[in-house]
């Protein structure tokens, strides 16, 4: 594999090599199979992974990257720092130039370097020496570790102090959720193989998230989020997507008046799953080339370039609408749960708007899936 075309797909997210056995071999190693492909992680002497392995076919190819990475490790030569928009990583190479380790992410060179330090064995390592070097990359996307934000809306808090939900979804992998004080998503986690490893994951969140320093913020097409990091630079949970930089600030600031006031995106959790922000004027529902006669369903592109369905009525009013999706696959999956359960008047809850209510149409694990438009009281 060259330096050009290395592809960080070749690694799992760093949260896959947390909590895996030692190898009996090497104490400093350890190792694990998923998805038939074998993996190994260099650990520090607190048992932190400091580099992460790409997957090897076979535990004997494996087994010749980890002694690789002891003939390697200790020549200052074979390290150096790669930038990937705008984040830093520890690689380690062999003496053919071919890339045999990779650390998790650095927000700063300097965190990276000092990192490096740290875990030189020796306590020597020279990380002065080490130079950075621009890789051409594709860009890191840690989003599909992470589910949609409804779907860390609403669980039941476990830890009423630090207002934390635990929860495994239908995934078959375990979540949290850190809420704000009045029920909105402040963090959410990725997907973890076991309950140990996302409570790992917690405690470090729990430390970090009220200090503002540890947060980054990453842009995504028109939206921004926050981005919260340890001490060494891994990221351990997100904020929900936002529509304005401003209001992803103010979704982890602790001044939940500033928050109030800035924030365009979320809700209170206990009496609406979503927000009208999430969906367009009834409008520009109107008008649409039917797609599904037998539904009277529409599918459109809005001016956002995101991705929309409507249920009309007989009288081509709108029955139904949904929020924006980026994919076909994303608001297909929605639609289908839709027409579904559109005729079960069970799935139907009501959101006043003073003298307006709105339909909510919700899922059968309480997800709200589409709105209808407002009307007024009766």
């Amino acid at each position: 594999m060259s330096e050009n075309n290395f592809k960080e797909d070749d690694y799992l997210a760093t949260s896959h090599y947390q909590g895996k056995p030692k190898s009996s071999e090497s104490s400093d190693f350890s190792v694990f199979t998923q998805d038939n492909q074998s993996y190994f992680a260099l650990l520090d002497a607190a048992g932190e992974v400091v580099l992460r392995s790409e997957g090897y076919a076979t535990e004997a190819s494996r087994n010749k990257g980890i002694e690789s990475v002891k003939n390697n490790k200790e020549d200052n030569s074979r390290w150096s720092i790669t930038e990937k928009m705008g984040y830093f990583f520890l690689v380690l190479k062999a003496g053919n130039n071919q890339e045999i380790g990779r650390s998790s992410s650095f927000k700063s060179m300097e965190a990276a370097k000092s990192a490096l330090t740290s875990y030189s064995t020796s306590g020597s390592m020279a990380a002065s020496n080490v130079q950075a070097k621009q890789d051409i990359l594709k860009t890191e996307d840690k989003e599909d570790d992470y589910l949609s934000c409804k779907e860390y809306q609403g669980h039941a808090i476990n830890d009423q102090e630090n207002n934390v939900a635990l929860f495994k979804h239908e995934n078959g992998q375990f979540y949290f959720a850190l809420y704000n004080d009045d029920g909105d998503v402040k963090i959410r986690s990725e997907g973890f193989e076991t309950a140990k490893n996302r409570d790992q994951e917690l405690s470090a969140v729990l430390k970090y998230h009220r200090d503002d320093s540890m947060y980054t913020m990453l842009e995504k097409g028109k939206y921004f989020m926050m981005v919260l990091r340890d001490k060494y630079g891994n990221e351990v949970g997100r904020s929900c997507l936002m529509k304005s930089e401003e209001s992803a600030t103010a979704l982890v600031a602790e001044e939940p008046v500033v928050r109030k006031v800035v924030s365009t995106r979320i809700t209170n959790t206990s009496t609406v799953a979503a927000v009208e922000d999430d969906y367009l004027k009834c409008d520009a529902y109107l008008g649409h080339p039917v797609t599904d006669h037998d539904n009277n369903i529409a599918l459109f592109t809005g001016a956002d370039d995101q991705l929309y369905f409507a249920v009309y009525n007989p009288d081509g009013s709108v029955r139904l609408r949904s929020e924006g999706f980026k994919t076909e696959a994303g608001r297909d999956n929605e639609l289908n749960a839709v027409i579904e359960h559109m005729e079960d008047s069970d799935k139907y809850t009501v959101i006043n708007k003073g003298n307006y209510s709105i339909k909510v149409l919700k899922d059968i694990l309480g997800r709200e899936i589409a709105r209808s438009c407002m009307y007024p009281n009766s």
